[in-house]
């Protein structure tokens, strides 16, 4: 069956995450790697996803972002990893979600693990330097049509369509104060709009002189080919060339997510099963959402051992395999 891993961005870190996992080779050499790089940040990564007793994830979002950033990273890709190595015989086809496409080089091997934690923290530097607003992200009751016509209120500049997530689910960046001038005005035309936690104000023009500085940064990273295609939802098709796998880890700072449209896409092709491997289910919800028909699996809503792993990627025998 033709299955598309799906790599989940913000908002998702589950402490202990990977604590069943830790022994597994493939997660103790993301673990590693990853350790080795941020030994400065004030929490140990590979702690936070296989230890209890550490802080909960609004707290680490609170007052430790980079290493909540870092972790929910890390265990994507451990993950994406992971449930790669068991689909080996599949037709697999990577597709990251916001800055989850960080994470989709780093498990197709055209990123390092390393260089995959490095561009986080030379991100947090960069958004530092430019000093943005405080600011944040809306989770919006509406289809993208309708948000669109939101953002487009007067008195909301820099309120920015983020991201497409299904049918009716879309997310808008901003600063604070117009995140809430925002939702007064969703809700006068009966639309939610709730605050996404564990998330920054990405996918926002604000951001726009950080981005520069890490396209710039990119330069510097070595890229590699992907061991599997990586769909990108911007291009509308699988990245083709190292320039384009370069480019896309930067994407989530400025331009919106299509996450939408890019399942739609795959499944245009062909691609029958969607597999979230990010802690929780988000992306998997939104993937059913989309495409009710599709065998959709989320591999980790919890903590799980390597044998539940094994099971729940086992596809569902009433989905049919062809066009």
């Amino acid at each position: 069956m033709r299955t598309a891993i799906l790599l989940p961005g913000q908002g998702i870190h589950l402490p202990g995450a990977l604590i069943h996992l830790r022994r597994d080779a493939t997660v103790a050499d993301v673990l590693d790697a990853v350790d080795a790089t941020t030994i400065r940040l004030p929490h140990r990564i590979s702690h936070l996803l296989t230890r209890t007793g550490g802080p909960t994830s609004k707290a680490l979002f609170a007052h430790d972002p980079l290493s909540f950033h870092v972790a929910t990273f890390t265990a994507v890709v451990a993950l994406g990893r992971v449930v790669l190595r068991h689909l080996a015989d599949d037709a697999v086809t990577l597709l990251g979600h916001s800055v989850g496409e960080l994470a989709a080089l780093a498990v197709a091997g055209s990123l390092r693990v390393e260089d995959g934690a490095r561009f986080l923290l030379a991100r947090h530097e960069a958004i530092a330097q430019i000093a943005p607003p405080p600011g944040g992200l809306l989770v919006v009751t509406a289809p993208e049509c309708a948000t669109r016509e939101l953002v487009h209120t007067p008195g909301l500049p820099d309120v920015a369509l983020a991201a497409d997530n299904a049918p009716s689910q879309t997310v808008v960046s901003g600063p604070d104060d117009q995140l809430k001038a925002f939702a007064a005005v969703a809700a006068e035309r009966g639309h939610t709009a709730t605050r996404l936690s564990g998330a920054d104000m990405f996918h926002n023009e604000l951001l726009s002189p950080a981005a520069a500085a890490l396209h710039e940064y990119l330069h510097t990273v070595p890229v590699a080919a992907p061991s599997v295609p990586i769909w990108s939802p911007l291009l509308r098709r699988p990245y083709a060339n190292e320039d384009e796998l370069r480019a896309a880890p930067a994407h989530h700072l400025t331009r919106p997510a299509h996450l939408r449209t890019a399942m739609l896409d795959l499944h245009s092709t062909g691609v029958r099963r969607f597999i979230d491997t990010g802690p929780r289910d988000v992306v998997a919800k939104l993937a059913k959402a989309t495409l009710p028909e599709a065998d959709v699996t989320a591999v980790a809503r919890k903590p799980v051992p390597p044998d539940h792993v094994i099971h729940i990627l086992r596809p569902r025998s009433d989905v049919p395999h062809g066009q």
